[in-house]
């Protein structure tokens, strides 16, 4: 297999395309219906995720907590819609 050491998936894809659009995002906030997740960087590659697998009925549960996180930092929080 080449490249099979290169995993590519939606956080990848999520990171790739944020930064391409905002270099300096440390922080991506993704609401889906089937799940939702925050991704955080660090020069454009992901350091850490987090995935919460329950349905969209979740989802102000899980932005609660998230912002809950990043409340006491210096970050910006920019929304852009899909």
């Amino acid at each position: 297999m080449i490249d099979a050491d290169i995993t590519k998936n939606e956080i990848t894809a999520h990171a790739i395309a944020s930064t391409y659009f905002y270099p300096q995002a440390k922080t991506i906030i993704e609401i889906g219906g089937q799940d939702s997740k925050i991704i955080l960087l660090e020069d454009g590659i992901v350091t850490d995720f987090a995935m919460n697998n329950v349905c969209a009925a979740g989802t102000g549960s899980f932005l609660d907590q998230q912002s809950n996180k990043i409340r006491n930092s210096n970050r910006t929080i920019r929304f852009k819609s899909a």
